[in-house]
């Protein structure tokens, strides 16, 4: 592609919308891997934050939350959480985790750690939250 048809490219992407799932913006938590899972390398659990956004009521609510396990501070992440809400009828307003409950790595007995992350979706009319559970080992 010669200089001019790439800048030509550049600005039409500019002027495509937004996608409607934003960028997260700021780290809310981060849980080191390594040690409790015998890793050769630094692997860490990263969860970032979007901008508050409204939520099927009206109200203001802490923005999309996305979580990555990488061992080079999020480039490449693994694996996509956006889907942990999901249903499989189909996306709806509570489809993206906006609340983390709890990311902790947890020892069920004495067997092997698991990394438990909990995450849940705008509140409901009736005040609960839709939370799913994940638990994924870990290997080096």
């Amino acid at each position: 592609m010669n200089r001019l048809g790439l800048t030509a490219w550049l600005c039409m992407a500019g002027l495509l919308p937004a996608p409607a799932y934003a960028a997260p913006e700021k780290v809310i938590r981060t849980v080191k891997l390594a040690a409790p899972f015998e890793a050769r390398s630094p692997w860490q659990l990263i969860v970032r934050q979007g901008s508050e956004e409204e939520d099927p009521s009206g109200e203001m609510a802490p923005g999309p939350i996305t979580a990555c396990i990488s061992r080079d501070r999020g480039r490449p992440c693994h694996p996509a959480t956006s889907s942990a809400l999901r249903l499989p009828a189909g996306d709806d307003a509570f489809s993206v985790p906006h609340y983390l409950q709890r990311a902790d790595v947890v020892r069920p007995g004495s067997e092997h750690p698991l990394l438990l992350v909990q995450f849940a979706s705008f509140h409901a009319g009736n005040k609960t939250s839709a939370s799913a559970c994940n638990s994924t080992p870990m290997t080096g």
